[in-house]
């Protein structure tokens, strides 16, 4: 797993194509209980990034909230990790 780390971004590189990818997360969200309701073709995307979440809790001072950031951290690691690895 390559991961690259530039605030305020966590990125991960793919062994996979980026279709793959995305047809690998496509397939986790509905095991986290999340509905997938629209897809966009970013097309030549080669990476796969999200909001490093423990920098919103800096941003805008929501530390009372720091248990369900390091959850939500942890639910989109596992959904990238998951995406990525070679199965």
């Amino acid at each position: 797993m390559n991961k690259t780390s530039t605030s305020p971004l966590t990125l991960y590189g793919s062994p996979v194509s980026v279709k793959e990818t995305i047809d690998r997360i496509e397939n986790i969200l509905p095991e986290k209980g999340v509905a997938v309701f629209a897809r966009i073709d970013h097309g030549s995307g080669t990476k796969v990034a999200y909001q490093n979440m423990e920098n919103l809790v800096e941003e805008y001072g929501i530390q009372r909230h720091q248990a369900i950031i390091e959850n939500m951290t942890a639910t989109l690691k596992a959904i990238v990790t998951g995406a990525i690895s070679s199965q």
